[in-house]
């Protein structure tokens, strides 16, 4: 053997590219690269079935110890529901009998957790991710420790149990001083701990909305996020209690580190307070807030972060002054580097209904560094619950659009969920050519069906947006996009 190949560093190098059967057979063929090579073979786990293979055949039946390996990440993903592996089911069998002696999933790992631990046998734990999968997976990792992990993930659990795994889970936490990254659906006192302590970046939360469990009606915003000065991105819900008197309380501002935020206002519905006199009713919530706080509050309160990200998405319902008081409430973060701007209205109002050359100068004034732009794009509406009947964009008006976008000079990339064929111009006005725009996407074109409204639709994206290239691409799709080859 070369004498370079018995420094660890240079294993590590060359192992990184071999494929986890090749490290299998090259731990059973070579004890001078045993270490190494089971480091690099057991660092990425995407199921539990590697444990089990740990196991004699006979598991089954006998107590025996688990060869514990050296796993730094655990990846239960899949597009279908992860179910426990073979040979157990996904539903817990009926009591066992002299025919039928074989142990339980739940039982196989409360005799291991006897034997050793999962605090030693997990302890190089250091990221996890788990999106849909079924509950009773999870069971392995009650008491799992958390002095190394720098990122939780877990998001859509299927079947949840009366004894939730999940929640034993997040239980057996106690210290996590190297968490950066957390993503989780529910709040629960086991989250706001978490949170509490851990030095975190990332943090995004996708909170249970308009859910027909009352429980999941009412998810206030923990006031510990706003007094962790490390978070840089954040992905928050806020509902129609988030404004709690905790945050009332808070005097001095928050999030001075902020980079990236993204904040989906879609459950922010003041008129489902269930505190209304006379009962609900649809146009008499538009014209009252019902003691609710506008969110145009959480911008207030920012402690003027430097964003290069903003994303903001509306319910479907929002009235033009609230998306005005929240787009000029923005104003408390600095934006003179937000690279992306995303802004989903509610369906039926935008700020570009209006040709208020006044309006655009005053929102486009703080976006020097803008280059891409999202209006009312079908992104923002993906997988969300509300449109059963199906997803409904704002319809800009092309024109708007336009004078909007010419006084930001460097934008690139402009998404938009409809264009409005109604209001399309004969005479599209030259002074409002996009010549910097190489990338335009349109989800929609409302109301042009007619040869007439399809040439004035040409027309106009010709003038508007020339090097884009959208005018010459066919528009008889539902979604075209177009990228000038250079």
């Amino acid at each position: 053997m070369h004498s370079s190949l018995q420094l660890d560093e240079i294993q590590r190098l060359i192992f990184k590219s071999l494929s986890p059967r090749d490290l299998a057979q090259l731990v059973r063929t070579c004890k001078a690269f045993f270490h190494v090579a089971t480091d690099e073979l057991w660092k990425t786990i995407n199921s539990f079935s590697p444990f089990l293979s740990c196991l004699p055949p006979d598991f089954q039946y006998r107590y025996r110890k688990l060869q514990v390996p050296k796993v730094q990440n655990l990846f239960l993903e899949s597009r279908a529901v992860m179910a426990l592996p073979p040979p157990f089911r996904s539903k817990p069998k009926s009591k066992a009998t002299k025919y039928n002696p074989e142990k339980t999933w739940e039982e196989l790992w409360e005799e291991i957790t006897k034997l050793r631990s999962m605090s030693e046998s997990l302890s190089n734990l250091r990221r996890l991710r788990i999106p849909n999968v079924e509950e009773r997976l999870l069971v392995p990792l009650t008491g799992k420790p958390g002095s190394n992990l720098t990122q939780i993930h877990i998001q859509f659990i299927q079947n949840r149990q009366t004894q939730s795994a999940t929640l034993k889970a997040l239980d057996g936490i106690q210290y996590t001083p190297k968490l950066e990254s957390l993503f989780m659906r529910d709040v629960d006192a086991h989250l706001v701990d978490l949170i509490r302590q851990s030095p975190l970046k990332h943090l995004r939360l996708d909170l249970r909305i308009r859910c027909n469990m009352p429980q999941h009606n009412q998810s206030p915003l923990p006031h510990e996020i706003l007094q962790k000065s490390t978070l840089k991105n954040l992905t928050l819900g806020l509902t129609r209690d988030w404004y709690t008197p905790e945050i009332t309380a808070l005097n001095n501002k928050y999030l001075p580190a902020l980079q990236k935020l993204w904040l989906n206002l879609a459950a922010f519905d003041p008129g489902q307070c269930k505190h209304d006199k006379p009962p609900y009713n649809r146009k008499l919530h538009r014209a009252t807030n019902c003691g609710r706080r506008s969110p145009a509050v959480f911008f207030k309160g920012l402690d003027n972060p430097e964003l290069s990200l903003l994303n903001i998405k509306f319910p479907f319902e929002v009235t033009g002054r609230k998306f005005l008081d929240v787009v000029s409430a923005a104003n408390s973060c600095r934006l003179g580097n937000v690279t992306e701007l995303a802004l989903a209205g509610g369906g039926c109002t935008n700020f570009l209904d209006i040709l208020d050359h006044k309006l655009y100068r005053s929102i486009t004034a703080g976006l020097p560094a803008l280059e891409e732009l999202s209006l009312g794009y079908a992104d923002f509406y993906a997988n969300y619950p509300t449109y059963e009947q199906g997803i409904f964009y704002e319809r800009l008006l092309l024109h708007h659009l336009a004078a909007f976008r010419g006084m930001l000079p460097k934008i690139k990339e402009v998404s938009i969920g409809t264009i409005d064929g109604l209001t399309l111009e004969e005479r599209p006005r030259t002074e409002w050519v996009c010549v910097g725009v190489k990338s335009l996407r349109i989800s929609h074109h409302a109301d042009v069906y007619g040869e007439v409204n399809l040439s004035l639709l040409c027309r106009g994206l010709e003038i508007y947006f020339p090097n884009s290239g959208l005018a010459k691409h066919p528009l008889y799709r539902k979604e075209y996009m177009f990228n000038r080859e250079n």
